[in-house]
């Protein structure tokens, strides 16, 4: 009998996480794989990513509209019960042997109370993981009640794997496989460096010749009010270089309608393409061919280790995330970041420094091991369920 698996899904770097394992899973005659779609993937304003899922071939076995238009907390709040209530009879007319899901978006933790009070089992991809505590954003401590609720846990490092035992999960549901989201730098077909910048508009011979500097920061969740002035003081920074900048809109978080309006008022310059959704196989190619990442996404640390990408970490966001030393932390301010940024992208010595970190979030085999793990696994729903908690 096939085990049947779906995964949740809200945006689009949640589902690049989650597509390597889907993918293998949906190649694999032991598994039935469907997805339930939600949030910003339903929303014209981020891309509306659906078609990209129905592009992959994964059968969508239901659309949840819960996104609020609203840039504050109650909107998130409001939208994840919404959610709440629609993945309730989602999975109740389902009945799933697994559900997936990845990191600490809400997608992850609204999943995890409705497959406990359904008694169905989680699994949890990229758990254990630490971003910015100090700063008051909600990502850790929904990461970690996900984690309390998940049946097995697939994290991205062996650090990752013991924060998740010294949380008291039973040390047979921890496996250490690496981040899935590695694993699609070995499928996706390349472009040539000139295709690549046709695609984001630059088209000029004189253009062609520039570095190129992808922006990508999304707000914290307690640093709401500071938002719209750090994107400010990152673009001043980098739009005032030569060179070639592609800025791409933040994730659903609250003040993200500021940072896009921001973002908005530079997407006349010369030198700047602004992007709501940039397709998978541009979005690799993006990055095996750009010359420094700044902003504050976790992208900049995880995918930016394995591909040696140099990058700027701006603000407190990741302060607390494994760093295999590609990554750059500066304080939100213009004069700090143009400096660091000039450095990178013009003296060949610290873009060499940086370049010489080490991967430590995986090899780009993780999806492979998860879906074997979860093939193989003889564990009842039972055992499954049944967590004994060893702290």
């Amino acid at each position: 009998m096939k085990k049947k698996v779906v995964s949740v899904t809200g945006c689009r770097s949640e589902y690049d996480i989650l597509f390597p394992v889907l993918d293998g899973m949906n190649k694999d005659d032991a598994f039935e794989v469907s997805v339930v779609v939600s949030g910003a993937h339903l929303s014209d304003n981020f891309g509306y990513t659906v078609n990209e899922i129905e592009q992959d071939g994964f059968m969508i076995s239901d659309r949840i509209h819960n996104l609020i238009d609203s840039d504050r907390e109650v909107g998130k709040a409001k939208g994840a019960g919404l959610l709440l209530s629609s993945l309730s009879d989602s999975l109740d007319r389902i009945k799933p042997d697994y559900v997936l899901v990845v990191g600490d978006r809400e997608e992850s933790i609204i999943a995890a109370v409705t497959c406990t009070y359904l008694g169905i089992p989680l699994v949890h991809l990229c758990g254990g993981d630490r971003t910015a505590p100090k700063a008051g954003d909600v990502d850790e401590p929904i990461r970690h009640a996900t984690t309390k609720m998940a049946a097995l846990h697939f994290t991205m490092n062996e650090d990752h794997a013991n924060r998740v035992v010294k949380l008291g999960e039973e040390s047979w549901r921890v496996y250490n496989t690496g981040n899935p989201a590695l694993d699609r730098f070995k499928k996706v077909p390349k472009m040539n460096k000139a295709e690549l910048l046709d695609f984001f508009g630059f088209s000029s011979d004189l253009e062609k010749g520039k570095k190129i500097v992808l922006v990508l920061q999304h707000v914290i969740s307690g640093e709401v009010a500071q938002g719209a002035d750090q994107i400010t003081q990152t673009l001043e920074a980098v739009t005032n270089i030569d060179c070639n900048c592609i800025v791409n809109y933040p994730n659903t978080d609250m003040g993200s309608r500021e940072i896009v309006s921001v973002i908005e008022r530079y997407s006349e310059k010369s030198n700047v393409c602004v992007t709501r959704h940039i397709p998978r196989k541009e979005f690799v190619n993006l990055l095996r061919n750009v010359d420094l990442i700044v902003g504050n996404s976790s992208m900049a640390l995880l995918e930016g280790s394995f591909l040696k990408i140099p990058a700027i970490n701006v603000g407190n966001r990741n302060a607390q995330r494994m760093n295999g030393g590609n990554v750059v932390t500066v304080l939100p301010e213009v004069a700090q970041i143009k400096e660091v940024a000039l450095n990178i992208l013009f003296d060949g010595k610290t873009a060499d420094k940086l370049k010489s970190c080490k991967p430590v979030y995986g090899d780009g085999n993780a999806a492979k091991r998860i879906v074997k793990i979860l093939k193989d696994l003889d564990k009842s729903k039972t055992e499954l369920l049944a967590k004994d908690i060893t702290y």
